[in-house]
């Protein structure tokens, strides 16, 4: 796939496989379409899991039909931002009953590294 990098392959070896709890992530005033909506990964995760090279990552969504590609290129995901947006991201928590959600109480999710800059996001029930 275009714009594919892959994380050198001893970082990665070192992290679990079980992956990390994320939450679901709003601009505070989000479409219809599923726009203003993401996904905030912890800092720790991002950290171990997500590559400095990278400049897309791969999600493969529940029951989503086509992997949703989220570009991390811009500077502030190495300092501030810790969200992967997308409007693809939003429009399946809608499809999904995820969104909107309560104030304070965003859906949870678990994220596993599949491959690669490639990660499988799943429903979180809430069992840790």
């Amino acid at each position: 796939m275009a714009g594919k990098v892959f994380a050198k392959k001893s970082k990665l070896s070192q992290v679990p496989r079980t992956g990390f709890i994320a939450t679901g992530w709003s601009n505070g005033s989000p479409g219809l379409s599923g726009a203003g909506y993401g996904i905030r990964i912890p800092r720790a995760a991002r950290d171990a899991y997500f590559a400095p090279e990278w400049t897309l990552v791969e999600l493969r969504l529940e029951g989503w039909p086509e992997p949703v590609m989220v570009e991390i290129a811009k500077a502030s995901w190495r300092t501030t931002c810790v969200e992967l947006i997308r409007k693809d991201i939003g429009a399946w928590m809608l499809a999904n009953g995820l969104a909107p959600w309560p104030r304070r109480r965003p859906p949870r999710f678990r994220v596993s590294w599949v491959q690669g800059n490639c990660f499988r996001v799943t429903k979180d029930d809430g069992g840790d």
